[in-house]
């Protein structure tokens, strides 16, 4: 796992958060990812949300 900021860059992490933004809805595309928050399930970024590696299912047959 990479750091988003560190101390040695000052630490600024909002500066990075497009770049983020843009690998979570490329990786939400792909459904290589799912986001939920409190629990539920979501379809897009919106607020606060958790991410997962979506499940794999034996006909994915994706690689």
């Amino acid at each position: 796992m990479a750091a988003v900021a560190s101390a040695n860059d000052g630490g600024d992490w909002r500066t990075a958060m497009p770049i983020v933004h843009a690998a979570v809805d490329h990786l939400l595309s792909q459904r290589d990812i799912t986001l939920s928050w409190k629990g539920r399930a979501i379809s897009a970024r919106s607020g606060p949300y958790r991410i997962a590696v979506a499940s794999v299912s034996s006909s994915d047959t994706r690689k």
